[in-house]
């Protein structure tokens, strides 16, 4: 489910569900699979009894997501926006310019801010729960 977003720039919620960071030392599938990890712990610690996080995973989960999504500030420096529809539309308005082949190493990633499409917007929430606690 993390990876959707990746794939869903025509979805009109686009926006809502993930942000455009740029980070060139990660590619998108590590990208994709450390923020499920993220969204995972902090669904495990709003499942599991408020008192106990002996471990901190919940805080330490947080701490990554909030250094990932820092990473927004440079995706807006480099392409001016960290909105994902802004850069469909972008990519549209390319209609009939060729564009030359990459050469360099792309940077610019995904990250799904824990929401979900539509008007189930809690859906990838109750999932990443049921990956820690089962349904």
């Amino acid at each position: 489910m993390t990876c959707v977003p990746a794939f869903a720039l025509d979805e009109p919620d686009i926006d809502k569900v993930s942000a455009l960071i740029w980070l060139p030392h990660l590619d998108q599938p590590v990208v994709s699979r450390l923020v499920t990890a993220v969204h995972t712990a902090r669904a495990a610690d709003s499942t599991a009894n408020p008192t106990t996080d002996p471990v901190g995973f919940a805080k330490a989960a947080q701490a990554v997501l909030d250094m990932l999504l820092a990473q927004r500030a440079a995706a807006i420096a480099r392409i001016g926006t960290d909105r994902p529809s802004v850069l469909r539309a972008a990519g549209l308005s390319l209609n009939g310019i060729t564009i030359p082949k990459r050469t360099g190493v792309s940077a610019l990633r995904f990250v799904a801010l824990g929401g979900w499409f539509g008007p189930d917007n809690g859906l990838y929430q109750s999932a990443a729960a049921e990956w820690i606690c089962g349904p």
